[in-house]
């Protein structure tokens, strides 16, 4: 296995430092990486949290930015071994927890990844993006009662998360009922009010071949977008 350092200095690895060195060391690589994530520069991101684990290995924190630095380079196998270390140290980092359930659905385990996700958002329901990646996941699984209320709840800690929904192709790979997901959204969407992404799913799930507007829209979850010009036209 090929062995490197990161570039800075800072982050060289000498064991034989002082705990006190040691951990302002650490801090270097970890502020190190946080920049490198901050500019996309992910390989450089890697190899800073990297340097930091070897100076801190027992830090929750530093070991959930690897598993994170690695699942943005597609490391899936790296980044379970680091976010399952940090999940160890710290039962509680719900980032990590988090991270894992994305592990895996990656890996297709989509059972495992709900009781992630569920258990990171049992430990802290205002995370947005647990809520919102636990919703997605149940909607995708089937589950749409309460994936709709689960994402209505991660748009209403986060409305930024609207932007991060599939445009057009709904659903995981090998997904059996794309049409009953692209439904679940639309519901999700109108029920927060949100036209656009309404009106986005509403047209993904036109072209799935759904025509039976009238008595969708009559539902209650439609009440904040029925009169709206864009979702009146589907009943034209």
């Amino acid at each position: 296995m090929a062995f490197f350092l990161v570039v800075s200095a800072g982050c060289v690895h000498r064991p034989a430092e002082s705990p006190e060195v040691r951990q302002q060391r650490y801090e270097v690589c970890l502020a190190q990486g946080r920049a490198f994530l901050a500019e996309a520069d992910y390989g450089q991101a890697v190899q800073s949290f990297e340097a930091a684990v070897r100076w801190v290995p027992d830090s929750s924190q530093g070991q959930a930015l690897l598993g994170f630095a690695y699942l943005k380079i597609r490391r899936v196998d790296l980044a379970e071994r680091a976010l399952l270390k940090a999940v160890a140290l710290d039962p509680g980092n719900v980032p990590a927890l988090c991270n894992l359930g994305v592990v895996s659905v990656k890996n297709q385990k989509f059972e495992e990844a709900r009781v992630r996700l569920e258990r990171a958002v049992a430990l802290d329901p205002a995370f947005a993006v647990a809520q919102f990646n636990l919703g997605n996941l149940l909607m995708h699984m089937g589950d749409f009662a309460k994936a709709r209320q689960t994402l209505a709840r991660a748009f209403e800690l986060d409305p930024s998360l609207a932007a991060s929904a599939p445009s057009s192709t709904v659903g995981f790979q090998g997904d059996a009922h794309p049409l009953q997901t692209c439904l679940g959204f639309v519901r999700v969407y109108a029920l927060t009010g949100n036209v656009e992404e309404t009106v986005r799913f509403m047209e993904e799930a036109r072209r799935l071949g759904f025509r039976d507007w009238r008595p969708l829209l009559a539902e209650a979850d439609f009440d904040k977008v029925r009169d709206h010009p864009e979702v009146q036209a589907f009943l034209l």
